[in-house]
């Protein structure tokens, strides 16, 4: 099957992320079903993300919601996302942040326990699974990879096994590291933008989906993120 290049439309081309054979868990969809007080989790298992409190709510923006660390912008899953120990999983997000100077958490169980997180700096994504903190650092961790300002892909993949060697692509090409990380715990999510009523996400976030259960091909990740770029031109 032909990937996503520059001569398809996104109106031409029909693939979407649904078609590959890890687990869908959670797919909050750039443009659909995206309000203030909730966006709808388009991967079918009804796991959307809501906000009641006015005064922590995102703003639609770009088909997803701006989040300001300074209002608590955070969001709840109606169910928890649960990964097993060694179990192969992707999270592939689309965003746009505004500040780097502190850490801000993407995924978190609503405590210290288990999160993933951007670590102040730009440098680098850090996280927690099954009670050990992993620090996933391209190159030798002065490469501010992750720069505010910009719209970027930022996946993370955790290999499926003992070893659960871990991994960051951004813009779908792997970001060198000098020393590999690994982490073969299990996690939680259940929250969106906050760990533990602090390190509050700062940005943008147009698109976010979390696979498991299995690892994505390299034919299938490629997919995705050929999908993503195409419909954020990026």
């Amino acid at each position: 099957m032909l990937g996503i290049g520059s001569s398809l439309s996104k109106k031409s081309y029909k693939w979407k992320p649904t078609q590959v054979g890890a687990d869908l868990k959670l797919w909050l969809r750039n443009g659909v079903g995206v309000a203030v007080t909730q966006w709808d989790d388009s991967s079918g298992n009804e796991n959307h993300v809501r906000q009641s409190t006015g005064g922590n709510q995102g703003v639609v923006s770009g088909g997803g919601l701006d989040f300001e660390a300074n209002d608590e912008t955070h969001y709840d899953f109606t169910s928890q996302i649960a990964i097993g120990t060694r179990e192969g999983f992707m999270i592939f997000l689309v965003c746009k942040l505004e500040s780097t100077s502190s850490n801000q958490t993407i995924l978190s169980l609503n405590s210290t326990d288990h999160f993933l997180e951007f670590k102040g700096g730009a440098d680098e994504v850090r996280i927690k699974l099954a009670g050990a903190t992993t620090r996933v650092i391209p190159g030798d961790g002065t490469q501010n990879d992750f720069s505010a300002g910009s719209k970027m892909i930022v996946s993370l993949q955790r290999k499926e096994g003992a070893t659960g060697n871990l991994k960051v692509l951004k813009n779908g090409s792997e970001l060198a590291q000098d020393s590999q990380a690994s982490n073969d715990g299990d996690a939680e999510f259940s929250a969106l933008g906050v760990r533990n009523s602090d390190r509050f996400f700062d940005g943008v976030i147009y698109e976010l989906l979390v696979y498991d259960t299995i690892d994505l091909t390299d034919e299938e990740i490629n997919k995705i993120h050929d999908y993503l770029k195409l419909n954020h031109e990026i």
